[in-house]
């Protein structure tokens, strides 16, 4: 039985590479059901049940997540792509 708060098998597979492995534990998808549950409830961080994690902890990782995936989105457009006279021309 899927939890109230818990995203669904169908919605984690959409989701699962856009999701940063590292954080407590290694339980990204723990981490998912914590953002989506103060998203949901728009409880603040330290008040959100202990079952996701200590907040402190996921709310790092909440804040590093935006910073990881532009990051590795940055790196893949730096890669195929290169800045050439003013534009971008592939390579």
């Amino acid at each position: 039985m899927l939890a109230r708060h818990a995203i669904s098998d169908a919605d984690w597979d959409r989701v699962t590479g856009l999701v940063p492995s590292h954080g407590p534990k290694n339980e990204p998808r723990r981490f998912v059901d914590a953002v989506s549950f103060v998203a949901r409830t728009g409880i603040p961080w330290r008040d959100r049940p202990e079952r996701f994690g200590h907040w402190n902890g996921v709310w790092r990782r909440f804040d590093r997540w935006p910073r990881l995936v532009c990051g590795r989105a940055c790196s893949r457009h730096s890669r195929t792509r290169t800045w050439s006279a003013g534009s971008w021309s592939p390579r």
